[in-house]
């Protein structure tokens, strides 16, 4: 007992004990009362912050059903947890959870009817776009209704909580005056061990009202305040957990954002802050915390000719009511690359209208640009191709009719050399004229191939004479030939005239000399080249490359190289031919031509024939120039008169007894008429039937009938996939008389 104090002061303190007993019991009664009520309060602010914690999370389903996917069954899910909220918070009586229950009641509506298909939010038109603006927009006005009503119940709420404990504090301090200095030492200690638990209870709302989730009270003791205290602890717990979730939902509506862009951006209007996410680096080159992340920095990289467009429709937008802003344009990547982007946002505006943020991604775009350019211009080309083969026919025609009677005018003029010399120049002439055409034909695809089994090497060793003697002493030429060549499939008459070309332009392009090399070797065109040419077939070639040390072709010349007439030599010094021949009879063939050039650096073209299994026949031996017929008799039918005509005159100069017929049924009847025509030579484009289908028509009348066609331009007739079917002969036009009366007596002789 040496511990107690004095008597007086003992009594005092038991009267003080005493009184405070009596003062706890009738505060105790009161003060429950308080604790009951400051629990209340403390649950119902808890129930609040739970409810606005699924409000949240069922924004966040409505913003995925509007702005990214109207799924109707998501929108049913998404419209009973509005119903569900509704019911819970309209248990509450007062005008703000009545104002809350209602507008959630309206949001249930919104969702009954995309579940129902009554909006029509799934399409990619205008109409769909616009209607998912104005439903997303109607959303956004609800919740946030919602979201300020349940955030006034809160404070309310915790207000409510706030004044019941400091009431609470407030008995205490009370029962401290009336014990007085008697009561001291025990006031003290009632004092420390209530008040410190509520001071806890206090700052942990405190906090977690600031902004703090991570705020948390040690319950001191297993009573009404530790027990409150520990309420407090898993309500803050689980609005942590409720953040978490929400913060979730957001990484995975990134991650989807990101699926489809690659880098995503968010503006502050106001400011003009742009923000982008971690993959602007790898878009653009550039640091996400650099100059180049910035408004202004973004402007900057826009292409010069893209700058006024882009800004211009950005400003547009937010000058109107639209919530939807999209525009391709180019940037500049860090290395000096420009890329192509499809940059797409949407537009957030407060209750009067005014824009405050725009939140997009950005997408690179430059792959399909180059495709669309590529299907662009395989689309001219083809026009092209089509109004040549159109234009052939009529013109082969004529000149077939001029070289002809050139010709003749020359064997009966041979007695007066001045007028023999102006046939020849007719005749030259008009076998320039058919030199042009054929070309364009072969740019077109549309000349009439006799593919075989060649042997590259040989028959460019057998063409380097021609070579040395057609580019002259100034040209160096090396011939690299790889060793163990694979076989080609191609027309060897073509091969000489494709490599010729190439030789002829390198010459022109080195007008001081130069070294001019031609390379064979075996070459294989895998998948992945395929994919960055899409019109190449991947699989084994026999590639050629013709190589010159000339003036080489500017960037802005390479993608026209092939087109028919472009030249960018001297006016008079070419055609522009050269090159669609070669791109023609490659891509006719089933390869592929490749073109690499610098300014000052010279040119490499490069061709990739087809390779094919087998041995290339040896060298053909000389044929007669001009054999002659001997009275066989020949059906000749054309539809254009001069034309056939000239036919009949030259070969009845040849010796042979020609009948004709200017369309295909007389053809027929004559026929019929005359059992002892040995050969049928027709054209193969006529008005109603062509060439084809008469000599097929005339086999069943005269089985064995030998058949020679002869056109300017043989559509699908008897040429299919760019090759002549097998076991037809044709007789292109315009044709001398020498190649007549080879073809006419080759079809005689079946040889």
């Amino acid at each position: 007992m040496s511990g107690w104090p004095a008597p007086g002061l003992r009594r005092l303190a038991l009267a003080s004990a005493l009184a405070a007993a009596c003062c706890v019991v009738l505060l105790g009664v009161l003060g429950a009362r308080d604790w009951r009520q400051a629990r209340s309060a403390m649950a119902d602010a808890e129930r609040m912050l739970q409810l606005s914690g699924e409000v949240e999370r069922l924004r966040m389903g409505a913003n995925y059903i509007t702005l990214l996917q109207a799924d109707g069954a998501i929108a049913r899910e998404v419209g009973a947890d509005a119903l569900r909220l509704a019911s819970l918070i309209g248990v509450d009586d007062g005008a703000e959870a009545q104002l809350s229950a209602r507008h959630l009641r309206e949001v249930a509506n919104v969702f009954a009817a995309i579940a129902g298909n009554r909006l029509e939010l799934q399409g990619d038109d205008a109409h769909s776009l616009r209607l998912r603006q104005d439903v997303a927009r109607e959303l956004r006005i609800h919740f946030a209704m919602i979201n300020d009503s349940l955030v006034t119940l809160v404070h309310e709420r915790q207000r409510r909580s706030s004044e019941v404990q400091r009431e609470a504090g407030g008995s205490f301090l009370a029962l401290a005056l009336l014990l007085g200095v008697a009561g001291v030492w025990a006031f003290a200690r009632v004092y420390r061990r209530m008040s410190d638990p509520i001071q806890a209870i206090e700052r942990g709302i405190a906090r977690f009202a600031s902004g703090h989730l991570d705020a948390r009270i040690s319950p001191s003791r297993d009573d009404e305040l530790g027990r409150l205290a520990s309420a407090f602890n898993r309500m803050a717990e689980q609005r942590e957990h409720q953040i978490g979730l929400l913060a979730d939902s957001e990484k995975r509506l990134r991650v989807l954002t990101t699926a489809v862009t690659d880098s995503t951006w968010d503006l502050d209007l106001a400011s003009r802050t742009l923000t982008w996410d971690e993959r602007f680096g790898e878009l653009t080159g550039y640091r996400a915390d650099g100059p180049e992340a910035t408004f202004a920095g973004w402007l900057e990289m826009l292409h010069p000719d893209d700058h006024a467009r882009v800004s211009d429709s950005l400003e547009t937008v937010l000058d109107s009511d639209g919530d939807y802003w999209e525009s391709r344009y180019r940037i500049k990547h860090a290395d000096g690359r420009w890329l192509h982007v499809l940059d797409r946002g949407l537009v957030m505006r407060d209750a009067a209208g005014k824009a405050l943020r725009m939140v997009g991604g950005i997408a690179d775009i430059s792959a399909q640009v180059v495709a669309e350019q590529r299907l662009r211009e395989g689309q001219r080309l083809e026009a092209i191709g089509q109004l040549t083969g159109g234009v052939a026919h009529d013109f082969n025609n004529l000149l077939t009719v001029i070289l002809g009677n050139a010709e003749t005018l020359q064997d009966r003029l041979r007695d007066d050399p001045a007028r023999a010399e102006l046939a020849g120049m007719i005749g030259e002439a008009a076998h320039r004229a058919a030199e042009l055409t054929r070309q364009l034909l072969a740019f077109a695809r549309k000349q009439a191939l006799e593919p075989t089994t060649v042997d590259v090497n040989r028959r460019l060793a057998e063409l380097e004479p021609l070579l040395r003697r057609s580019l002259g002493e100034h040209v160096q030429i090396e011939l690299s030939r790889g060793g163990g060549l694979w076989h080609a499939l191609i027309d060897p008459t073509q091969l000489d005239n494709a490599v010729l070309n190439l030789c002829l332009n390198a010459r022109d392009a080195m007008p001081q000399g130069g070294c001019l090399t031609i390379e064979t070797a075996n070459a294989v065109l895998d998948a992945d080249y395929a994919a960055a040419n899409p019109e190449v077939h991947p699989g084994q070639y026999v590639m050629v490359a013709v190589s010159d040390t000339g003036s080489g072709i500017a960037a802005e010349h390479l993608g026209r190289v092939f087109e028919p007439f472009f030249t960018t030599k001297e006016k008079g010094k070419g055609t522009g031919l050269g090159l669609s021949m070669v791109y023609g009879f490659v891509k006719q063939s089933g390869g592929h031509i490749k073109v690499y050039s610098e300014p000052g650096e010279g040119a490499t073209v490069r061709l990739y024939l087809p390779r094919v299994a087998g041995t290339a026949p040896a060298a053909a031996s000389p044929i007669e120039t001009m054999p002659h017929g001997r009275g066989e008799v020949v059906l000749v039918v054309e539809d254009e008169t001069m034309v056939l005509r000239h036919a009949v005159e030259q070969l009845e100069l040849l010796g042979y007894r020609p009948l004709f017929a200017s369309e295909p049924k007389q053809a027929l009847e004559v026929l019929q008429a005359h059992p002892e025509i040995e050969l049928l030579f027709t054209d193969v484009v006529m008005p109603g039937m062509n060439g084809r289908e008469l000599a097929e028509r005339a086999r069943v009348l005269r089985p064995g009938l030998k058949v020679l066609y002869t056109s300017g331009y043989t559509e699908n007739a008897i040429v299919h996939h760019g090759r002549l079917d097998p076991g037809v002969r044709l007789l292109p036009k315009p044709w001398r008389r020498s190649e007549l009366a080879r073809r006419v007596r080759d079809a005689i002789d079946g040889t």
